[in-house]
């Protein structure tokens, strides 16, 4: 009985392997996908959203001119506190300013470089 009940199980998980390796299952598994991500869940209330304003701006300048390390900065000053550490930091920014940044800074000329070299070598 046991032996019957493993065939069946394996016999159901080659077949549905088979339908989704067609496509067959794409469609479901998508509509499942999107009720699953866009349902609404409760939050506790502790959302909070960093903006750069323009006291920001007249501070530290153009926000084109801002390298990685203003950004470490930021970070580094959200996670100073050990009782309202953030579970996560998300960022959405554009770094029009990095290649500057990377000619000022010998370290990340030397990472380029290298990286340079390798993808120019030949296996």
């Amino acid at each position: 009985m046991k032996k019957k009940k493993t065939l069946w199980g394996l016999a159901a998980a080659a077949g549905l392997t088979l339908l989704a390796g067609i496509g067959l299952l794409e469609k479901a598994d998508l509509r499942a996908l999107d009720l699953w991500y866009q349902t609404r869940r409760p939050t506790d209330g502790d959302v909070v959203m960093v903006e750069i304003d323009d006291r920001a701006l007249e501070a530290i300048g153009p926000y084109e001119e801002w390298g990685r390390g203003i950004m470490a900065q930021v970070i580094e000053t959200l996670n100073q506190s050990e009782e309202c550490r953030p579970a996560a930091i998300g960022l959405d920014a554009l770094y029009t300013g990095a290649f500057r940044e990377i000619l000022m800074n010998p370290f990340l000329w030397r990472m380029c470089d290298t990286r340079r070299r390798r993808s120019s070598m030949r296996f």
